[in-house]
């Protein structure tokens, strides 16, 4: 699911710039920012594949546990742990 997602956005977003930047620009500008289009593509598909990944674990919280790894709270969790990552 979130493999699919990301890439959907990224090739949305590349699409969108490329479509963009071809119509606004004359042939060699253009040409010269396509190779621009790559970076917000990657963010756009990294920042939503984390979202996608991590919330649930927002939703349901995550286990507190020490340095460790052992229980604070044995059979609890924190949903602000979770969102503070």
């Amino acid at each position: 699911m979130s493999y699919t997602a990301a890439v959907g956005s990224a090739l949305a977003v590349a699409f969108g710039l490329g479509t963009f930047i071809t119509k606004r620009y004359s042939p060699e500008k253009a040409k010269s920012l396509m190779k621009f289009v790559a970076f917000p593509s990657a963010v756009v598909a990294s920042s939503l594949n984390c979202y996608v990944v991590r919330s649930p674990e927002i939703d349901t919280g995550v286990p507190l546990v020490d340095g460790d790894g052992n229980g604070v709270l044995p059979n609890e969790t924190s949903n602000i742990a979770a969102e503070r990552g």
